[in-house]
Order: structure tokens, then C-alpha cells, then sequence
């Protein structure tokens, strides 16, 4: 599932809590991304959904990154 924006709506955490048990918030390295990803935390654990917050190199979207950057952020993951 992916946001459109930083904000989890309501819909989308209905989604969430209806299809996923945990989640990985992985938004832009802005202060925007930031802070969205901060929202989201709070949000989810506030109903207990397992996540982990990706912080993208500062400026860089996640779509910016190649494949081997990428790995290297989610190497801490499992699975």
C-alpha cells in the first residue's frame, strides 16, 4: 500500500488494520517526509500495528534511490 501525500487518513488506516500486520513507512527525505513519517508512527501505534519508519538520504525521494541503495536501507529489515 502506498500514501499519496505524508498523511494517513482514516480510509487508509482502515485498510491497514484490515489487510496488514505490520507496516514499513518509507516517505521523502524532506522535512515534510519527516514529519509525515512522525504522524504516521504516532498514529499506528496508537492501534498497535508494528512498523518501521526508512528515512531516505536528506532531498531524496524513495523513487530517487537504485536498487542497491535501497538494500542497503532495508538491510536492518526481516522478514
Amino acid at each position: 500500500m502506498a500514501l499519496r501525500g505524508t498523511a494517513v487518513r482514516t480510509d487508509t488506516l482502515a485498510l491497514i488494520l484490515r489487510n496488514y500486520t505490520r507496516v514499513l513507512i518509507f516517505l521523502d527525505g524532506d522535512t515534510a517526509g519527516r514529519v509525515g513519517s512522525a504522524k504516521a508512527s504516532k498514529l499506528l501505534d496508537t492501534v498497535n500495528i508494528p512498523h518501521v519508519i526508512i528515512n531516505p538520504p536528506d532531498g531524496l525521494d524513495p523513487k530517487d534511490l537504485k536498487p542497491n541503495e535501497l538494500r542497503r536501507l532495508c538491510t536492518h529489515l526481516t522478514t
